[in-house]
């Protein structure tokens, strides 16, 4: 019988509760949490609907100084949105973007940043296809391909510079992204406070590529960054179908250039792989493991499952994706410094398993939120509709983590029946260290 590294969870840190029987999905949920470059912890939390239309109030932003010990929240103002930064062996430092990337925060709402996105009214590119409908039916997208857009929508502002003692230099990289496929959503549906189905026609506004989720460095200093973009086949299916390829830099980020597909079959999922939610990291072996999303809608018999593919050969060849667990909402990967390989994921709950042979294998999963996977499998109450409403779920699912020492990491997460007064239930949304080991 295999043996693990023991996973030894804190107790939580509650950062925020909702109002006492808020039911609205999308409300008091989808923390991110990053480390900013000073060392403090961030946390942000959405506030509105999970909808490009619809309700947004500001979101919520908590911070620590002492390693995710204490939160205190802080106003947006106040909040280091410094570009991550990658060091290479000899020192010299990239960063990526004009600010990191906020999860739904800077999506839609308040807080959009406008620099991600093109707008594509009046430069002469055209789509594809006509709309498709995403696998939750809420929203409808259109194609296009790479190769007729301009050139402005492949290119990505970074800065470098060759010590920290230096100046930064703001330079545009390029993105070699031909023959590939990127979407928009075209008309957005949501519901109304009387529960009524609305939508809304938007103009074509694409998202920049550019590695918001982070990096990977390669010891020879090679730079991957997997992008998620849509499958061809969702023409034919009449559904966005997505695929995950895997962008490669030897330039330091100057320019990057598609080294493979990680995951584009189409027998194995029923609407693909990540839409935008998967992790990449070096195993303590030196093989590449990616693990993405499968569950990309609420239709019946859509697949749930995290999917994991492996890399032998620094990117450049993958396995077949193949599960790793049942479910696989925002899976994030992590590798330990004592040897431990860590996966968290989520929804219906929260849960963690561990590796102790690099991925190979992993521990049975320790539930967070919610009763362990066997028993939410035996009994798919939990099974539903994926619309305004909340209150028949557990969590949202959406996770974030920062690596906090060599055999430990902290988890944020929202718990959707967290006891408030009165007898109600509330949403938190929590931090909790884990050891791992």
């Amino acid at each position: 019988m295999a043996s693990y590294p023991r996973i030894t969870p804190a107790e939580p840190a509650i950062l925020l509760t909702s109002p006492p029987g808020e039911k609205r999905w999308g409300f008091y949920q989808f923390p991110d949490m990053w480390r900013a470059p000073g060392g403090e912890i961030y946390c942000a939390v959405n506030v509105g609907h999970d909808c490009l239309i619809g309700q947004h109030e500001p979101s919520q932003f908590y911070r620590s100084d002492d390693n995710g010990g204490t939160w205190r929240q802080v106003p947006y103002g106040e909040v280091d949105q410094s570009p991550d930064i990658v060091e290479f062996s000899d020192g010299s430092q990239v960063s990526f973007g004009k600010s990191h990337y906020i999860y739904h925060v800077q999506s839609y709402g308040p807080y959009m940043q406008k620099w991600h996105w093109l707008e594509l009214a009046g430069d002469g590119a055209k789509p594809v296809s006509g709309l498709i409908f995403d696998a939750y039916d809420n929203q409808e997208w259109v194609l296009y391909r790479y190769d007729d857009l301009p050139a402005a929508m492949k290119q990505v502002p970074i800065a470098s510079r060759r010590s920290k003692a230096d100046r930064w230099q703001e330079v545009l990289s390029t993105v070699d992204l031909s023959g590939l496929y990127t979407g928009c959503v075209a008309r957005a549906w949501w519901w109304d406070e009387k529960g009524n189905h609305i939508y809304e026609d938007l103009p074509h506004r694409l998202q920049r590529p550019w590695p918001r989720w982070g990096v990977t460095v390669l010891p020879d200093d090679t730079l991957l960054w997997p992008h998620c973009v849509p499958n061809p086949i969702a023409m034919a299916r009449k559904r966005v179908y997505w695929s995950l390829a895997l962008f490669a830099s030897t330039d330091r980020g100057r320019s990057w250039h598609k080294r493979a597909m990680i995951a584009d079959d189409v027998e194995l999922t029923t609407d693909g792989y990540s839409g935008d939610e998967h992790s990449l990291a070096v195993m303590p072996n030196g093989d590449l493991v990616c693990v993405m999303r499968t569950v990309l809608g609420d239709r019946p018999g859509c697949t749930m499952y995290l999917a994991a593919a492996r890399s032998t050969d620094r990117g450049f060849t993958w396995t077949r994706p193949s599960e790793i667990a049942p479910f696989s909402v925002t899976p994030i990967l992590m590798t330990l410094a004592n040897g431990s390989v860590a996966a968290v994921y989520g929804r219906p709950g929260v849960y963690v398993r561990v590796s102790g042979d690099s991925g190979r294998t992993w521990s049975e999963a320790l539930p967070v939120v919610g009763p362990p996977e066997a028993t939410l499998l035996a009994d798919r109450w939990w099974d539903v509709r994926y619309d305004d409403h909340s209150g028949n779920k557990i969590s949202c699912g959406n996770l974030s983590a920062v690596v906090t020492g060599p055999n430990r990491f902290l988890l944020a997460y929202s718990d959707f029946r967290y006891p408030a007064q009165g007898g109600e239930t509330c949403k938190a949304v929590m931090v909790r260290e884990f050891l791992v080991g």
